[in-house]
Order: C-alpha cells, then sequence, then structure tokens
C-alpha cells in the first residue's frame, strides 16, 4: 500500500503530466490572429471561418484553403506552399482571410480539452448556454460573459487557491483569460486580443506583488497598443472582474 507521502507525490506528477499534455495543446494556437464576426442591428457585416470559434484543427484547414484561393486569384504571383512560410507570412494570410479565434472560443477549446485530459467527456453539457438546441450550437454560442456568468462559474478571491483551467473575467465581461498555472507567486495565462501590443493568441504573466489587492494592482507583462498598462485600462473589480472557476470543477 502506497503511504500517504507517496500518494501525494504520484498526485502531483499526475498533475504535471496534465499541464505538459495541455500546454502542448496550447502550442497549437499560439501566433493565431483574434478574429470576432463583425455584427450591427443582428446584421453580419464581416464573417470569418467557424466564426471566430474554430479548434487549431480548423483553422489550420481554413489557411491551406485560403492558400489555394490566394493562388487561384494571383496565378502570376503565386505564393509558396504553405509548408514554407514563415510565421509572420501565415499570420499576415490568415489576417487577409479572416482566419483567427476570439477569446471565448479559445478559452472553451481548452476548457474541454482539459476536462477530457481528465478523464471527462468535454464541458458541453456542463455549460449553460451553449448546449442548446441540444448541442449543436456549441462553442459557437459562447461568449466571455457566459463562461463566467454565476450559472457556469464561481469567483475565487485567494490567489493561493487559483488553479490550471480558472478564468480571468476581464473589462467588465468583454474579454475572458485562460490560466495555465501558478507558480509561486506569478500565474501564466493564456488569451486572444487585439487590444494588446502582442496580437492574437500569445502567453502572459501576472506577478502576484500584493495578495490583499485585486489583480489590478499585480505586474502584468501585458501592454496595450500603445504601451500602457493593460490592466489599469481594462480590468475592473467593482464590475465582477476577477477570477473564476467552472462549477462543475468545484
Amino acid at each position: 500500500m502506497a503511504s500517504r507521502h507517496n500518494t501525494g507525490y504520484i498526485w502531483i506528477m499526475a498533475g504535471n503530466k496534465l499541464i505538459k499534455q495541455l500546454k502542448e495543446e496550447i502550442e497549437k494556437y499560439i501566433g493565431i490572429p483574434y478574429w470576432r464576426n463583425h455584427w450591427s442591428n443582428l446584421t453580419l457585416l464581416k464573417e470569418g471561418p467557424f466564426g471566430g470559434k474554430g479548434t487549431w484543427q480548423q483553422i489550420n484547414y481554413a489557411t491551406k484553403c485560403a492558400t489555394q484561393k490566394e493562388n487561384k486569384k494571383n496565378k502570376r504571383q503565386r505564393s509558396p506552399p504553405l509548408a514554407e512560410l514563415n510565421t509572420q507570412q501565415i499570420y499576415n494570410l490568415r489576417k487577409r482571410n479572416h482566419i483567427g479565434i476570439d477569446c471565448s472560443g479559445l478559452c472553451y477549446h481548452l476548457l474541454d480539452k482539459l476536462d477530457k485530459l481528465k478523464g471527462n467527456h468535454g464541458i458541453l453539457f456542463k455549460t449553460t448556454g451553449v448546449d442548446k438546441p441540444f448541442g449543436v450550437l456549441g462553442v459557437n454560442k459562447v461568449s466571455a460573459s457566459e463562461l463566467t456568468h454565476p450559472q457556469n462559474s464561481t469567483k475565487i478571491a485567494d490567489y493561493n487557491n487559483i488553479q490550471t483551467g480558472d478564468l480571468i473575467r476581464f473589462d467588465k465581461g468583454k474579454h475572458v483569460i485562460f490560466i495555465i498555472e501558478k507558480k509561486r507567486n506569478t500565474i501564466y495565462y493564456i488569451h486572444s486580443s487585439d487590444k494588446t501590443k502582442t496580437r492574437g493568441v500569445h502567453y502572459g504573466t501576472i506577478k502576484i506583488t500584493n495578495p490583499n489587492k485585486s489583480l489590478n494592482y499585480q505586474q502584468w507583462s501585458d501592454q496595450t497598443l500603445k504601451g500602457n498598462n493593460y490592466y489599469s485600462k481594462f480590468f475592473f473589480p467593482n464590475s465582477s472582474d476577477g477570477v473564476f472557476r467552472l462549477n462543475c470543477w468545484l
């Protein structure tokens, strides 16, 4: 029989393996542009493939299709094969063709992957508001405010209690960030944004320098487009912004 000490060690090793597998999935999204469909008075003005809610596999497929489409249009100036394009060229190709992912789409897919890595079946039927009708809409219905709504998530006040898969509700519920892990006094996260100096899907950190105050008093690595403090402009603790955890994981 394993001792209590060995049992704790086994759980730590299992957690490390899970985070490693999650990070492998996350890497597939890094560098994808931010995109969300543009609506006005219930009219769709600009639409991107999968509506900014696609998985990395779907986004890769859309990128291949965009390369073929552009080469058909410009037969005299054919682009190199997709495999020969560098990171910036792929990013520009996707931006031209409205291929990308928004913040809630990214978080939904990572939460779903994490749930499956835990041995479950995904979050679709555990998340109210995205399972109608009968799971057909899924991620297409998800939003930042939906994921962090009390019907789906509970606020986590103690920074020492932060776990992998927790979410940061941002900009009065207009934006959401996925927490990869917390090590000592640093939170490591990923999000997709068009309001940060680094655009699209990218990593970020929050250094907790004052654990008794809200996140807008901590040190964020992200900056605004103009190089200002990202958190001071878009984080509003008085409007329920903060750290949240899915109710199904409580």
